[in-house]
């Protein structure tokens, strides 16, 4: 290759480096910098007190009054979901003893929206 094409090619790769150094300096966001539009919210329930020990549990999720979502094999009497704000969410949930019996679903929680809330100065 001869000496002036090596050049070229060096400025070449400069200028490229540079204007890729550039970028995130000319007001580009970066994607990393995205609105959040969910928060975790944690439910919990009390163990049933009669009949077998529960092994695990099942959970039903509503979102704005339709079933979402069902969770099997809860292993503790808490669960975690994500909640997109703007939507209203209930939950029930059932024990399920060591031979797979499946008591009754408890009643929905009550319905809670997940708000946005603007902090106050």
């Amino acid at each position: 290759m001869s000496d002036k094409r090596r050049k070229i090619l060096a400025r070449s790769a400069l200028a490229l480096v540079c204007v890729t150094l550039l970028v995130p300096a000319a007001g580009f966001v970066p994607a990393w910098a995205q609105e959040k539009v969910t928060t975790t919210w944690r439910y919990s329930w009390e163990p049933p007190t009669a009949g077998s020990p529960p092994a695990f549990y099942v959970a039903e999720i509503r979102r704005d009054g339709t079933e979402v979502l069902t969770i099997e094999r809860i292993g503790s009497p808490t669960l975690n979901i994500a909640a997109e704000y703007g939507h209203d969410y209930e939950i029930r949930v059932a024990a399920v003893d060591a031979f797979g019996r499946q008591g009754g679903f408890s009643g929905w929680s009550e319905r809670t929206t997940c708000e946005l809330v603007t902090p106050r100065l």
